[in-house]
């Protein structure tokens, strides 16, 4: 549960708390008239971090009134947080005018439908989970007491009572401070963040109020001097973003005061929301891999639009060195798996019919032994019954995703993201017939150093069109086993490999075509498929040394090709990585997702997909940005023949990602750029379709 709608529950649940409240005095005696409970609690300088400290509450005798267990903490209650057994945080409610001390019920609920709290006690113990919660950059020692007293229900005065015990906890943990902003302005709060930056990229939370206002961060110059960084250093590594609720991320700019001091400052909340709790802003902090650690105290302003200083604060920060990013390693294309042919198994015979086939790639074939997704080009020859393939990480349960579709007898091939789990990927025959499978090897995804290759997706662009003079100065087709050197434009110097959706039209005969880095050996591997006169794309991720690739038809009729440019991928430090995630359909407008009808695409019409929920981290409860996004699209019962086109929102591309023909359902891999947490998906024809995409992974700083 998101800790700030936790919070308005637990509040929630005080205010509607039937307890009596009882003043100290209640508990004072140390000669119990019944002595019902008996306290275990740990001893002093318990070290709390994360895990909460269990206190064992026993309840020594039964009691024939309805009675419920109330538990005064005294000292230091404010900066507590106490669970049950089932990780239930329970309200604590404050004594008036005890500042330090407040009571917790169990077992206050009606069980027994009398209408008078509680029930009959019984023997037995209850657990408490009791964490006391205080700043992160050294130890908070709270001594509090803690009395227990079993209360009537009906009178709620107490009916036994323990002796007083006492605890000395330390805690690391975070400390949500109410000092941010003045008395009466609102629920002006700000959660201090331990460690920023780090391997998983920290937020700090900043409770906005309700009224307009903003946040100005002020980074000291000594403050930097003394943790080893200087201005320029810091504020080049240091990237911190800021959203409001679940809004878009927008990157803050460092500017720098006249002592050399770094301030940041958060855009002005400009709409009120209708209570504060329905608003609040977050800092997103990320350092690069090779970031030097260092702690610095910042000062923090809660500013009207006007400057008038709402309310301000400190907080010291541990700034560590951001996660080794997931880059790409191209390779060399290599065949991994030839169900034929003994490559990859030990037999030569078909997959069958709904049987799964495990293939280990972690460790081989130049993979990295901590790869945590490869790229493949998949391959269905020689089907009995049509089908679909999936292809995911070892062992998933996966309900949906397709990678390839086919009819009987078809040859097609689609290129596939998959994670691995255990170092193994696995291919599952969705058919009610054999089929045989080969895959080509085209690189990895894994946290290595020095850095391999981080993806930047752009607006698909055409680079090769043989019909049109595109990138070859003729329109005539490309001979039989006739190649093309293609020089991708536009490249940076540090361009490793690009991805391209390549598109064969017009083949006189059946064949494949094989892309290959300019100055290599060609590799046994196919790019694309094709069937005489058939039109149909695949997308290819192929490594660069001098700029250039070449395309070989590798058939004994000519062929048109074309090419259209998704992205490239370089050595910049500063480019996104790739996260894997399991195949998570996002649109099907056959039956309601991601669309809110079950007919299909109009002709000429667009569906623009929100996807910025792929990355939400449980472990942080934040929103990674999204900067593209690995899809496999899938057109099916189309009405005529036309392609599609996926790009950012916005943007216009007559580049095609699948390309189809009427009544066929074909699938494609996409790579597309992500813009304010949404793609388009454009139908290029002139009959309807229906679209099916899954999504497989995405890139991200």
């Amino acid at each position: 549960m998101n800790k700030h709608l936790r919070r308005a529950v637990l509040m929630s649940a005080v205010m509607a708390s039937p307890a009596v409240l009882l003043p100290t005095a209640a508990y004072a005696s140390t000669t119990p008239a019944v002595p019902l409970v008996g306290l275990d609690v740990p001893g002093a300088g318990v070290t709390v971090g994360g895990p909460t400290v269990p206190i064992d509450v026993s309840v020594d005798q039964a009691t024939g009134a309805d009675a419920f267990l109330r538990i005064l903490f005294v000292g230091a209650a404010q900066n507590l947080r106490v669970s049950d057994d089932s990780g239930t945080d329970l309200p604590i409610v404050p004594i008036a005018g005890m500042p330090n001390e407040a009571t917790i019920d169990i077992g206050a609920a009606d069980t027994d439908g009398d209408g008078i709290p509680g029930a009959p006690l019984v023997n037995g113990t209850t657990h408490l989970h009791v964490a006391a919660i205080g700043h992160s950059d050294h130890a908070v020692e709270d001594i509090f007491q803690l009395n227990a007293a079993a209360v009537d229900g009906a009178t709620g005065q107490p009916i036994g009572h323990s002796q007083p015990k006492t605890a000395d906890l330390r805690s690391f943990e975070p400390f949500t401070k109410t000092s941010y902003g003045p008395a009466g302005s609102g629920s002006s709060q700000f959660t201090g963040a331990s460690i920023v930056g780090g391997p998983e990229t920290t937020t700090l939370v900043l409770s906005s109020r309700a009224e307009p206002s903003f946040t100005r961060m002020v980074f000291p110059a000594d403050q930097l001097a003394a943790a080893g960084y200087t201005p320029a250093q810091f504020a080049a590594a240091v990237q911190v973003s800021f959203f409001l609720n679940d809004g878009p991320l927008t990157v803050l700019p460092w500017s720098t005061q006249d002592d050399g001091s770094l301030v940041l400052q958060t855009p002005v909340s400009a709409t009120p929301a209708p209570n504060a709790s329905d608003k609040f802003e977050q800092l997103r902090f990320h350092t690069p891999w090779d970031f030097p650690a260092g702690r610095l105290t910042t000062q923090l302003f809660r500013l009207a639009p006007d400057n008038t200083v709402l309310g301000a604060d400190t907080q010291t920060l541990q700034f560590e060195r951001g996660r080794v990013p997931i880059t790409y390693h191209p390779l060399a294309a290599t065949r991994v798996l030839d169900t034929r042919n003994r490559i990859g198994v030990t037999g030569t015979t078909a997959i069958a019919p709904g049987a799964t086939l495990a293939l280990n790639l972690a460790g081989t074939h130049g993979v990295a032994a901590n790869a945590t997704a490869v790229v493949l080009n998949v391959t269905a020859t020689a089907p009995s019954a049509p089908g679909v393939l999936s292809v995911h990480a070892h062992g998933w349960l996966v309900g949906a995703g397709s990678n390839l579709n086919w009819t009987r007898g078809q040859t097609i091939a689609n290129q596939v993201v998959v994670p691995l789990q255990n170092g193994k990927a696995d291919f599952v025959n969705h058919s009610n017939g054999t089929v045989h499978i080969v895959a080509d090897l085209q690189g990895y995804y894994a946290a290595t150093t020095p850095l391999a290759s981080g993806y930047t997706a752009t607006t698909p662009t055409r680079i090769l069109d043989t019909r049109n003079r595109v990138g070859t100065p003729l329109t005539t087709p490309v001979p039989a086993g006739g190649s093309v050197i293609l020089t991708v434009p536009g490249l940076d110097p540090h361009t490793t490999a690009v991805t391209l959706n390549l598109t064969a039209t017009g083949p006189t005969a059946a064949g494949f075509a094989t892309v290959y880095p300019h100055g290599h050996t060609e590799p046994t591997a196919s790019s694309l498929n094709w069937t005489r006169g058939q039109t149909i794309a695949n997308l290819v991720t192929v490594p660069v040394t001098d700029g250039r690739i070449v395309l070989h038809n590798h058939s004994s009729g000519a062929v048109h090709l074309i090419a259209d440019l998704q992205g490239t991928y370089t050595t910049d430090p500063d480019a996104p990585d790739f996260i894997p995630t399991e195949p998570t359909r996002l649109l099907d407008t056959r039956n309601h997702t991601g669309v809110t009808t079950t007919t299909p695409l109009a002709p000429g019409a667009s569906v623009t997909l929100p996807v910025s929920r792929l990355g939400f981290d449980d472990a942080t409860q934040t929103l990674r940005p999204l900067t593209a996004i690995v899809l496999n699209l899938t057109a099916t019962a189309p009405t005529a023949s036309g392609f599609l086109s996926a790009h950012p929102t916005g943007a216009t591309t007559n580049a095609s990602n699948l390309n189809w023909t009427r009544g066929q359902t074909i699938p494609n891999l996409a790579v597309t750029p992500v813009t304010n947490g949404t793609i388009t998906l454009t139908n290029h024809s002139t009959g309807t379709v229906h679209l099916i995409a899954d999504a497989y992974g995405y890139f991200t700083h």
